[in-house]
Order: structure tokens, then sequence, then C-alpha cells
């Protein structure tokens, strides 16, 4: 599943959104809470839902005919920290789910860049339960784009020396994996809903 991740302001007014009843069939406002599930390690899960609608015609008839349909965009945000993390979409959803955080409850949402301090923490987070399969940065001194596959623990120490750019990399955890760009993208594996919590919760706790 690949998230974005964003800044807010204050973390602690979006757990205004547990009193809201979550939202099935109505229909009228651009976004709703269709779920808000606390986990265990201090991350809250909310699935909001975006009210959009097909508009169809015919070669012959110019008149449009609405059909209504749902939009669902996962969001986790971590109550000890600002950091907020939401499920990438078509970037008018993306706003319209902003706007909707914004809002309803009265905060203020930025996206964020991933420094190469984040980098190197969250490589160190992981070092005893992932190795790194790719690693592209930008060298400073040459100014040239670079890829690495599999690089081990000493060779990472050794290139963080330098002067460098770190912009994407890729973690593998035994039979999963998570990747991060240097615009904040995160990608991690959803075949398992457990791992997707856990490190997404590392995630939250590290950038």
């Amino acid at each position: 599943m690949n998230f974005i991740s964003y800044k807010v302001d204050n973390s602690k007014k979006l757990k205004k959104m547990k009193k809201e009843k979550p939202s099935y069939f109505k229909r009228g406002g651009k976004a709703s809470v269709f779920l808000y599930n606390e986990q265990s390690n201090g991350l809250v899960h909310v699935i909001l839902k975006l009210n959009d609608e097909y508009l169809i015609r015919t070669r012959l008839f110019n008149e449009y005919t609405s059909i209504p349909f749902d939009h669902y965009i996962n969001v986790f945000f971590n109550i000890r920290n600002s950091n907020v993390f939401i499920e990438e979409s078509l970037s008018v959803y993306l706003q319209v789910a902003i706007e909707f955080l914004e809002e309803r409850n009265g905060v203020s949402i930025d996206q964020k860049i991933l420094t190469n301090e984040i980098f190197i923490n969250l490589t160190n987070k992981f070092l005893n339960n992932s190795s790194v399969t790719r690693l592209e940065y930008i060298d400073k001194i040459d100014d040239i784009d670079k890829e690495l596959e599999f690089v081990s623990e000493k060779e990472f120490k050794r290139l963080i020396q330098n002067d460098i750019t770190i912009e994407f990399m890729t973690w593998r955890f035994s039979d999963f994996y998570a990747s991060a760009n240097i615009n904040g993208k995160i990608k991690l594996d959803n075949s398992n809903d457990e791992f997707l919590v856990k490190w997404l919760g590392v995630f939250s706790d590290v950038i």
C-alpha cells in the first residue's frame, strides 16, 4: 500500500473524528468518516469515504446521467507525534481528504520531505530485522544519480559519510518489504495487516 507522509500541527485534534458516527449510506458532503480504529501501537486508522459520481451521456443524447459511487482512502496518524500517512490516490481525492481533515478538525496539514537523517534513522531502526535491497542517491561532488542494490551495513555507513543526498531506499523484512522516497512517499507490503500496522508505526515514530 502506498502512503504519502504529512505533518499535522496538532495530531490530538484529529481524535475528534472518534465522535463521528460512521456514515455508510449518507451522501451530500464531499467526505465523511467511514471507520475509526485505534491501534495498540499508538496509531489511529481512519477510513474516509469520499462521495463522487460518474457522469454518463450517449453520443446522441447530450444530457448527463449521474451514477453515485464512493471512493475510500486510508489514513493513519500517531497521537504521540505530528505524523499523518494518507493513502496515495488521485490528486483531486487527496485534496478532498486533506481539506476534510483540516476543516473538520481545525488543523493544518503539510506534506513532508524526508531528509538523509530520516533515512539513516530508519535504517538503524530496521537494522536487526531487514536488509537494504535498493539505494538511490545523488553524489553532490559530481552531481550524478547513483543506484545500488543489496547494500551491506558497512557499505551504507561508508556512503553516508560522503556528501550525498538519499532519494530512495527499499528494505526487505524476510517475506515483506518497505520503501520510501525523499518526497515522503512510503510503500509498505499490505499482504499482511500486522506487518503494515507494525512498521507504519515504526515509520511514524522515526520520521
